[in-house]
C-alpha cells in the first residue's frame, strides 16, 4: 500500500522517487543459501527497467541519490560528515539492517534524509488519518480558496473523508509542501503510516488527474513477467484437468453431474478459488475452521469443481472437512512445483503468484481484513469480472462486494472499492458500475444474492458486453498478424468505446514467458493517446532542478507478495 502511495505522489508532483536500500523485507526472508541477503521493491514489481514508468516517475536507487546529491552543496550533503561516517551512509544505500546495533542501521540513513529534507504531516493511522486533496485553485491560489470550491465538489470532498467510525481530516497539497526540494515520509512511523489504499488515500477533484493516476498504478505497477508466467502455467494445469475430468464425465453414462468447461473469451474459468487466512491473523471473528469454510461458501461452488486455495496454512489436515463435503478437488500452490518449474523462482516471488491464480478463478472466496484477499479483487476488478462472482466467508460481509460502495462508506484498508478500477479510462467520476442489479434474494444491505446457474448466465451476457464494447469503431489498432484488432484489456468494465477514451491508441500489454499467456495481461502496453500526453498540473514547469520523494518502507508495505503472510 505505501509503495503505491509514494509512487501516486512522486508523479502527481513531478518528482523523482528514491527507493530505499536493499534489505530484508518482512515476511519474505529470502533462503538461506541465497547470496544476496536483501530485497527490494523493484525485485517484486516491474519499476526500474519500465522505460514507460521511468518517463512519468524517474525512480533511482539510494545509491545513485547519494551520488548525485550527496556531495558537497547536494541536497543531502555528506561532507557536514567526517569520513568515517560519510563512510557508514555510503555502505547503508548498498544494504542495510532494521536492527539498531546493526553496522548498517537503515534508520540512520533515513535520519539523514529527514535532517535535508521536509517531514510530510500526512497520515492515514488513527487517530491521526487525513485524506489527501489534490485541486488545481487551492494549490495556485491558497487555502483561502477552499470555501470558494463548488458546491458539488465540496460534497465530494465531504463524502471522501468520510470512514466508517468517523471523518478523516482533509489536508490540501500545497505551494509549502510542493516547494521542499526533499520531500520525506515516514512511513514507517505510527504517526505517520500510509497503510491505506492509494485512491481511498488521495482524491483528485478532476478526475481527469485522477483517472491517469489510477490508470499509471493498473498499467505499469504490476509484477514482473516471470510471475504472470510462472502463474500462466498452473491455471492452465488446473484448466487442463478440468477438461479431463469433464471429458470423463461425459464418457460416465451414470453420471448426473455432467458439465462443460466454463472458460470465457478471456480463458477465465476452468476452477474457482479461496483464499483461506491464518497465521498471525489477528482478527478472530474470520479466522475460521475448514468446516466453518465450507458451511459459509458452498452454494457458491459447482459440483465436481477444481478449487484453488491460496493459504498460509501448512498443515493439510486442516482443510480435510472442506475436502469431504466438496466432490471436487482441492488444490494449493505447492502441487505445482515442477509444472510451474517453481524451484526455479525466487521463492519471495511465491506470494505474487499465488495472488495471479487466485484472481483468474471463476468464484472468488476471500478473507475479510486480508489486503492480499483484497488486491486478489483489484486484479478481478482489472480483468474485467463481475463483481457477483466475488465474495468474503465472513457472513457479515459475505456479500459486500455486490453491491456498490463509494470510498468512505466503509472500512478504509479492509477491502477494496470498485473505484479503483471502473471505468478509469474515462474523464469523469464514476459513482456506479454497469452491471444489472439482479433478481433473487436480497443479501447484507441489499445486495442481490444470485444461485450459481444465474450468476453463469450473467457471466456470458456481461463477458459477451465487455467483447462487444472493447473495440473503437473506425479507429482499431491493427495486431501484428492478420490485420486482427488487438483485444486491450477487460477493465472498460462494459463502457463503450466513447465512455473511455483513454483507450485510444492503446494496445493490450504481452507477458514474456514460453507458453502462450498473453490473455492474462490487463494492462495495455502502450497506454493510448492520453496518457502518453498528459503531464500533471502539480508539477514545475521547470525540470531542471530535480525534485525528490523519499520514504521508509513499512514493514507490511508488500505484503501483497508474501506467500507466509496470506
Amino acid at each position: 500500500m505505501s509503495l503505491e502511495n509514494v509512487i501516486t505522489l512522486a508523479a502527481v508532483s513531478g518528482r523523482t522517487l528514491v527507493l530505499p536500500p536493499d534489505q530484508i523485507v518482512y515476511l519474505l526472508e529470502p533462503k538461506k543459501s541465497d547470496q544476496r541477503k536483501g530485497r527490494n521493491y523493484h525485485d517484486f514489481f516491474n519499476l526500474t527497467s519500465n522505460t514507460e514508468l521511468l518517463k512519468r516517475v524517474p525512480i533511482i536507487t539510494s545509491e545513485k541519490f547519494l551520488e548525485l546529491e550527496g556531495g558537497k552543496g547536494g541536497l543531502v550533503d555528506l561532507t557536514q560528515y567526517n569520513s568515517t561516517y560519510q563512510n557508514h551512509l555510503k555502505d547503508i544505500v548498498k544494504w542495510c539492517e532494521e536492527r539498531k546495533k546493526s553496522d548498517v542501521y537503515c534508520e540512520d540513513l533515513y535520519d539523514h534524509y529527514l535532517s535535508h529534507g521536509q517531514l510530510s504531516p500526512v497520515s492515514a493511522e488513527f487517530p491521526n488519518e487525513n485524506c489527501f486533496i489534490f485541486d488545481v485553485d487551492v494549490f495556485i491560489h491558497g487555502e483561502e480558496y477552499i470555501s470558494k470550491l463548488s458546491p458539488s465538489v465540496q460534497d465530494r470532498i465531504m463524502k471522501f473523508c468520510k470512514k466508517q467510525d468517523g471523518v478523516r481530516k482533509p489536508f490540501y497539497y500545497n505551494q509549502t509542501m510542493h516547494a521542499a526540494p526533499l520531500w520525506h515520509f515516514e512511513t514507517m512511523s505510527d504517526r505517520y503510516r500510509l497503510l491505506v489504499h492509494y485512491y481511498v488515500f488521495m482524491l483528485f477533484t478532476d478526475p481527469k488527474v485522477g483517472n491517469y493516476i489510477k490508470r499509471l498504478v493498473r498499467d505499469h505497477l504490476r509484477y514482473h513477467d516471470q510471475v504472470y508466467c510462472a502463474a500462466g502455467k498452473i491455471i492452465l494445469s488446473l484448466q487442463y484437468e478440468d477438461y479431463l475430468r469433464n471429458q470423463q464425465l461425459q464418457l460416465d453414462s451414470s453420471s448426473a453431474l455432467k458439465k462443460k468447461m466454463d472458460l470465457d473469451e478471456e480463458l477465465v474459468g476452468g476452477y474457482s478459488s479461496l483464499h483461506i487466512r491464518r497465521g498471525d491473523l489477528q482478527f478472530k471473528e474470520v479466522k475460521f475452521s475448514s468446516l466453518q469454510w465450507y458451511e459459509n461458501t458452498k452454494e457458491i461452488w459447482k459440483p465436481q469443481e477444481i478449487l484453488y486455495i491460496a493459504t498460509d496454512e501448512m498443515n493439510q489436515t486442516f482443510f480435510n472437512d472442506f475436502r469431504n463435503r466438496h466432490s471436487g478437488p482441492l488444490r494449493f500452490f505447492n502441487d505445482y512445483k515442477k509444472v510451474a518449474e517453481l524451484d526455479n523462482i525466487d521463492p519471495t516471488l511465491y506470494g505474487m503468484i499465488d495472488t495471479v491464480v487466485a484472481a483468474r478463478g471463476t468464484v472468488f472466496a476471500g478473507t475479510w481484513f486480508s489486503t492480499f484477499s483484497g488486491y486478489i479483487i483489484r486484479l478481478r476488478g482489472y480483468y474485467g469480472m463481475s463483481k457477483f462472482y466475488s465474495y468474503y466467508s465472513w457472513l457479515d460481509r459475505k456479500y459486500f462486494m455486490h453491491r456498490w460502495m463509494n470510498v468512505g462508506e466503509g472500512s478504509v484498508y479492509a477491502r477494496e472499492y470498485p473505484v479503483g478500477w471502473t471505468s478509469i479510462d474515462g474523464d469523469t467520476f464514476v459513482d456506479n458500475d454497469n452491471e444489472p442489479t439482479g433478481q433473487g434474494h436480497i443479501g447484507i444491505r441489499g445486495a442481490p444474492i444470485f444461485p450459481r446457474n444465474e450468476m453463469d448466465r450473467l457471466k456470458a451476457d456481461v463477458t459477451a458486453k465487455i467483447i462487444t464494447n472493447r473495440y473503437s469503431e473506425g479507429g482499431q489498432t491493427k495486431g501484428e498478424e492478420g490485420g486482427q484488432p488487438n483485444k486491450l484489456a477487460r477493465g472498460v468494465s462494459g463502457r463503450p468505446m466513447a465512455d473511455t477514451p483513454a483507450l485510444v491508441g492503446a494496445q493490450r500489454g504481452k507477458i514474456q514467458c514460453d507458453v502462450g499467456v498473453n490473455s492474462m495481461a490487463y494492462w495495455n502496453e502502450p497506454q493510448g493517446d492520453k496518457d502518453m500526453a498528459f503531464t500533471t498540473p502539480f508539477a514545475d514547469a521547470d525540470s531542471s532542478k530535480p525534485k525528490y520523494l523519499v520514504f521508509t518502507p513499512d514493514k507490511v508495505s508488500i505484503t501483497l507478495s508474501c506467500l507466509s503472510c496470506l
